[in-house]
């Protein structure tokens, strides 16, 4: 790329360097059929952005409250939409290869690194049964 400059002197400019860029995957894959193919899915989403780019994606678990979450997923089954539950395993699947932020792939309530006791501002408790979500941030190396 060259832009000319007084005298009709060409001078070389380089490239823009790609910018890293945070994708929030809420919804694309977490919950998509295994059919889908949801861990090749957040792969594909990533493959073009540069390095240091970011993501930020909630898992649904029915490691906790299984009995409850499984009605709810049932639900949706019997209402044509997917939800896919993942163990923390399977969560963690989405992040391999990815540069984990502190905590890693936790309940969502807990990823918050100023409060990790699980306490929100006012000061009231979150069970972890109420929270059937792992989520994580991850950079791209």
């Amino acid at each position: 790329m060259t832009e000319h400059r007084g005298a009709g002197r060409p001078r070389r400019q380089r490239p823009a360097r790609p910018r890293p860029v945070a994708e929030a995957a809420v919804r694309h894959a977490g919950g998509q059929d295994d059919e889908h193919d949801a861990v090749g899915i957040v792969r594909r989403l990533l493959e073009p952005l540069p390095s240091g780019s970011c993501l930020a994606m909630p898992v649904g678990t029915a490691d906790v409250a299984p009995d409850e979450v499984g009605r709810v997923a049932r639900e949706y089954a019997a209402r044509g939409m997917a939800m896919r539950l993942r163990t923390h395993a399977e969560a963690a699947e989405f992040f391999a290869g990815l540069d984990l932020a502190e905590p890693g792939v936790v309940q969502v309530h807990k990823w918050r690194p100023n409060r990790t006791d699980g306490t929100e501002s006012g000061g009231e408790s979150i069970r972890d049964e109420d929270i059937a979500m792992y989520g994580a941030v991850a950079r791209k190396p």
